[in-house]
C-alpha cells in the first residue's frame, strides 16, 4: 500500500509512452480496497487532459497516439497477482521487503516479462526493451549499477565463486562452467555494487531454472549478508545455475541531470576546474547508442524532500549555489528533474578508482553528499585525477552525454505526466 502514489504515477507514465502490454501487480496479501481502486483508476480512467509539454513533442507519437471515445492515453490492462495462498506457511515470512521482486519474477504469469520497480522512470515503451538485440539473443537483460568506490572484501569474491558450478556438477549433472564472461565480470574483482535491479527482462521458457535458484539464494544468508537486497541475486542466480544467456548493458549508471555551472567550481587560486560535475539523486541507464532509457527514484528532483530541513540544507551553499532561500530549493527539489546532461564517471577497476592530486580535482569518480536530499545525492565527475606530487599525470577521463532537444522536450512530457503538472 506504501507504493501506491508511485504505482498510479507509473501507470500513468505508461499510458504516456503509448504501452500496450498487460501489466501483472504480484502482491503478498498487502493491497486494500482501496489500493487497488486507486490503480484501476489510473489505468482505465479517461486521460484527455495532457500537459502543455505535449504540444512540443505530439510529432513523436502515431496517429492513434489518443485513441477514440474521447478516453485518451490508450487504457492499460491491469492484473492483480496475489501470492499468499502459493506459499508454504513456513515460508510466509521469508519474502519480506526486496524479497517481493522474486514472487512477482516467480508468479507473473508472462512468458518474456519486464519487472518494473514501483519508482523506476521508463523513458521508452516497453516494448522497444523487447526489442533489444541483445535480449532476444539470450533471454535476459540487466542492467549496471553506479560505479561507486565501494567494495566487498577478497573473501566474498571466493564465496561468490564457490557457489557456482563445480567439475564435479559437470560431470554428474551436465551443469556448465562458468567462464570469464561471468567470472570477468567487475562484480568478482570486488565491487560493491554491480546490477542496478529497477528493470529487469527475463524470457522464463528460457531461464525458468535460474529463477528458481534465485528463490533458494534468498533463503541463503551467507549470500544476502554479502549483497544489498534482491540487486545481485537476479544475476548470481544465472551463475549459480551456470546459465550464461544473459546480457548487461554496456554502460554502468550515470548522474542524470543538469551539469553544475563551472563558476560554481573554482580551485582556490580561482581558476575553473577540468571535470565536470553533475549532481543528481537518481542514477541513469544509458543504452548502447548513448541515449538514457530509463532512471530511477522517481521524476520528483527530490524523492524523499519530505523529510528535508530546507531552511538547513540551503544555507550550506556547498551545491545548488542558485538556489539562494529555503522556498526556491523546496521548489526545485519537488518539481520535474530537469534531463539536459549525464555523466557516466571513469572506471578502470579496483586498483586504480582513486586518482590523489594537487590540482584540486577530484579523487574519486562517485561521491555522496551526505547533507542534501536526506543523503540521496551522489556527485559524479566527468574526470577524476591530474598532477600528481611526484610529477605525474593520473587523469582518467569518463563520459558526458548531452541531450539534444528532441529528448529533453521528451523527458519534461514524461516528467509532467509522472508529476501532474498540468
Amino acid at each position: 500500500d506504501k507504493h501506491v502514489d508511485d504505482t498510479v504515477r507509473l501507470i500513468r507514465l505508461l499510458r504516456a509512452l503509448n504501452n500496450h502490454f498487460p501489466i501483472q501487480i504480484v502482491f503478498y496479501d498487502s493491497l486494500s480496497d482501496d489500493t487497488k481502486a486507486k490503480i484501476v483508476a489510473a489505468a482505465r480512467n479517461k486521460m484527455v487532459d495532457l500537459p502543455e509539454s505535449f504540444h512540443k513533442v505530439s510529432k513523436h507519437f502515431p496517429s492513434d497516439y489518443l485513441t477514440a471515445q474521447d478516453s485518451g492515453l490508450p487504457k492499460q490492462e491491469v492484473w492483480f497477482v496475489n501470492t499468499y495462498n502459493a506459499i508454504h506457511d513456513n515460508f510466509k515470512d521469508k519474502f519480506k521487503r526486496f524479497a517481493n521482486k522474486f514472487l512477482a519474477t516467480l508468479f507473473n504469469s508472462f512468458e518474456e516479462f519486464m519487472l518494473i520497480d514501483a519508482d523506476t522512470i521508463l523513458l521508452q515503451s516497453p516494448s522497444e526493451f523487447f526489442d533489444l538485440k541483445d535480449y532476444i539473443s539470450t533471454g535476459a537483460y540487466f542492467f549496471k549499477d553506479r560505479t561507486a568506490p565501494q567494495f566487498r572484501p577478497p573473501g566474498d569474491t571466493k564465496f561468490f565463486q564457490k557457489i557456482t558450478p563445480s567439475i564435479l556438477d559437470t560431470l554428474m549433472f551436465d551443469i556448465p562452467i562458468i567462464t570469464q564472461k561471468t567470472l570477468g565480470l567487475e562484480f568478482f574483482d570486488g565491487m560493491g555494487h554491480f546490477m542496478e535491479s529497477g528493470v529487469v527482462l527475463i524470457n522464463r521458457h528460457l531461464h525458468f531454472n535460474s529463477i528458481l535458484t534465485m528463490l533458494q539464494m534468498n533463503f541463503f544468508r551467507p549470500v544476502t549478508a554479502r549483497v544489498h537486497g534482491d540487486k545481485e541475486i537476479f544475476w548470481l542466480g544465472f551463475a549459480a545455475s551456470g546459465d550464461e544467456d544473459y546480457h548487461f548493458n554496456k554502460n554502468f549508471a550515470a548522474s542524470i541531470g543538469t551539469i553544475t555551472s563551472q563558476e560554481e567550481r573554482l580551485t582556490s587560486q580561482g581558476n575553473h576546474k577540468k571535470s565536470q560535475e553533475l549532481c543528481s539523486p537518481h542514477p541513469g541507464h544509458i543504452n548502447e547508442n548513448g541515449k538514457l532509457v530509463w532512471f530511477n527514484s522517481g521524476f520528483k528532483f527530490c524523492g524523499k524532500s519530505d523529510l528535508v530541513d530546507f531552511e538547513a540544507e540551503v544555507k550550506k551553499q556547498e551545491h545548488f549555489k542558485f538556489l539562494k532561500d529555503a522556498k526556491s530549493m523546496q521548489e526545485y527539489y519537488e518539481g520535474s528533474l530537469i534531463l539536459k546532461s549525464a555523466i557516466i564517471p571513469p572506471f578502470m577497476g579496483k586498483l586504480v578508482t582513486r586518482a590523489d592530486n594537487k590540482v584540486e580535482e577530484p579523487a574519486e569518480g562517485w561521491h555522496m553528499e551526505g547533507g542534501y536530499c536526506h543523503s540521496y545525492l551522489w556527485c559524479a565527475y566527468s574526470s577524476i585525477g591530474g598532477l600528481t606530487s611526484d610529477g605525474q599525470d593520473n587523469t582518467q577521463v569518463g563520459q558526458v552525454f548531452e541531450f539534444d532537444q528532441d529528448s529533453i522536450d521528451l523527458s519534461s512530457y514524461f516528467g509532467d505526466i509522472w508529476v501532474g503538472n498540468e
